[in-house]
């Protein structure tokens, strides 16, 4: 739930925004830690959101791509090459749960075998 959530800040995102969630009815914010390895992997914003198809949404981030997939339907979308999913594996596709967000990264050193 707080990837979902933090797909569609990062797909929002303007220069004034703040991501700041809340679990439930409590008025506490969760954690940063939450989010953190999300945020440190993306970076900010590089270009635009685009609508790549009805209520399906993409933005590049310094560090991957963001997804956020708002239809009622599960989506399979293809990835650019030289992106892992979020575990680290390379991919070429991605596919996303309806209502959903999810996010590639950059593949760097690290990734490699």
């Amino acid at each position: 739930r707080v990837r979902n959530a933090y797909m569609a800040y990062l797909i929002a995102r303007g220069d004034n925004s703040f991501f700041g969630p809340h679990a439930g009815a409590t008025s506490t914010p969760l954690p940063e830690e939450y989010y953190a390895e999300m945020r440190q992997a993306l970076g900010w914003h590089i270009g635009p959101p685009e609508e790549i198809q009805p209520n399906v949404w993409t933005r590049p981030h310094e560090g991957g791509i963001v997804y956020l997939n708002w239809s009622d339907s599960p989506v399979t979308l293809s990835v650019p090459e030289g992106y892992a999913d979020r575990t680290g594996v390379p991919v070429t596709s991605l596919t996303i749960p309806a209502n959903s967000g999810d996010y590639v990264v950059v593949i760097r050193a690290r990734h490699l075998p």
